[in-house]
């Protein structure tokens, strides 16, 4: 059935809509000194009244028509109608079983879940991580430096058959420019848009760990496009050398077009074509800013992991972290109180200071985990884990092995709870870091560097 309705009456019931709308149940937060040197989370949850009144709030919209009233209300613009469905593909390592009522498929890891509480799941995942070599560690030595992940500059100029060559000196300009304290390396190519060449260069920037070409030959530009001056001959050399797809894996390739803007532009003058070419290399030696680049972060150092206590649980967490490469340090009795300083936590052993990343508490009962709890402090003398849960002390890096527990189950967990904030601690390790450009920064050039104008 039609309705018709006078502009009037649409717009009324438009503003009896807008004051029917109920406005947003505040979050209610603990107060500003409870949230001081903890991870406590700040804002808190809604009661039963308060959730009731907050679902009173939904539209109710059922199928999805369009109508966009979801978009006026909601005020932190959450709703997206043009957002994609995605999907992500899981790698399983292994399974994690209650009462083993899960069977593995080829070659999966099965492991037992021999408890309900938090450190037997730990334990686990320790065995799944330990079947896997999943350690979360590289090893220093077997570190590769990628290609195009060095600092220098390098220069390839190519003879283009003749077609450069016979107009400009190539090797007199591999022999000029070598001077310049900004190129580490030069290599004179008989053809850079072939495949052999392509290897040539390839070889060329990795051998000498460059972060950056000179390629002078007969391209224009580097960009991600073709114009209408491009050639064949400049796409099959851009192709070749990356200029489109590989361009990160290689390094940046900066190319200097010195056939067109040297030796056809000066056919009869060897030297003035050779002057030329130089003046636009030095042009793109002026453009490099890729002389230094911040160090890659491939390698992670596992945590050093003190073992504080006199429980059965303290040598089986160790011996289980030593077996995965894990440096352990073991401390029965303390002598005087464990210092969180700097991101360390500072004991004194019976011969001399160590220092570890992480703690594991080991203690036979409650009253010794009390004892060594109020023992670990901050440098202002003042124990750290007070008025802090479990869930708080493993984000300092401190786990407890359960009195209550078996030893066993105690001590692996304590384990695999610790490669799993090792394993937090890589991803915070491995975030971009700031740095300098030295070309950019004048108080980080040389003053020889300094040109006064």
């Amino acid at each position: 059935m039609k309705v018709d309705l006078s502009q009037q009456e649409v717009q009324k019931r438009l503003d009896q809509r807008r004051q029917a709308q109920a406005d947003r149940i505040p979050i209610s937060c603990i107060p500003v000194p409870d949230r001081e040197n903890n991870f406590t989370e700040v804002e808190l949850t809604l009661g039963e009244k308060e959730a009731r009144k907050e679902a009173d709030r939904c539209l109710s919209c059922g199928p999805c028509s369009e109508c966009m009233a979801c978009l006026e209300v909601c005020e932190p613009g959450a709703i997206l109608h043009h957002q994609p469905e995605i999907s992500s593909n899981l790698t399983v390592i292994g399974h994690i079983s209650h009462a083993g009522n899960v069977s593995a498929a080829g070659d999966d890891c099965l492991v037992p879940l021999l408890g309900t509480e938090p450190l037997a799941g730990a334990a686990a995942g320790y065995e799944i991580l330990k079947a896997n070599n999943r350690f979360l560690v590289k090893d220093l030595k077997n570190n590769e430096i990628p290609p195009g992940a060095g600092n220098g500059i390098g220069l390839v100029v190519c003879q283009c058959g003749g077609e450069i060559s016979h107009h400009l000196d190539t090797s007199g300009l591999c022999e000029d420019l070598i001077e310049r304290p900004e190129i580490q390396q030069t290599m004179e190519i008989s053809f850079a848009c072939s495949p052999e060449g392509n290897a040539q260069i390839k070889e060329f920037i990795q051998d000498h760990q460059l972060g950056k070409v000179i390629l002078a030959a007969c391209s224009c530009c580097s960009l991600d496009q073709v114009c209408y001056s491009c050639t064949y001959q400049r796409i099959r050399c851009k192709g070749n050398l990356g200029a489109y797809a590989d361009q990160e894996k290689l390094g940046d390739i900066e190319f200097v077009n010195i056939r067109e803007g040297c030796a056809f532009l000066y056919p009869r003058s060897r030297k003035k074509a050779t002057r030329a070419a130089q003046r636009m290399i030095s042009a793109a030696l002026g453009r490099s800013s890729v002389v230094f680049r911040p160090p890659e972060r491939t390698a992670f150092i596992p945590p050093v992991t003190l073992v504080v206590g006199k429980g059965e649980s303290a040598e089986v967490c160790q011996a289980a972290l030593s077996e995965v490469g894990y440096q352990t340090n073991q401390l029965e009795v303390l002598s005087s109180p464990i210092i969180r300083t700097r991101g360390k936590f500072i004991a004194t052993g019976p011969e001399e200071h160590l220092q570890a990343d992480c703690l594991v508490l080991a203690p036979t009962g409650g009253a010794e985990l009390d004892y060594i709890s109020r023992s670990v402090q901050l440098t202002e003398e003042r124990p750290l884990l007070e008025g802090k849960d479990h869930d708080d002390a493993r984000r300092l890096g401190i786990f407890i092995c359960l009195p209550s527990l078996e030893p066993s189950l105690s001590g692996r967990g304590a384990a695999g709870e610790v490669l799993a904030w090792a394993g937090k601690m890589q991803l915070r390790h491995n975030q971009p870091a700031s740095w300098v450009d030295p070309l950019l920064c004048r108080r980080a050039v040389e003053p020889a560097w300094m040109f006064v104008v």
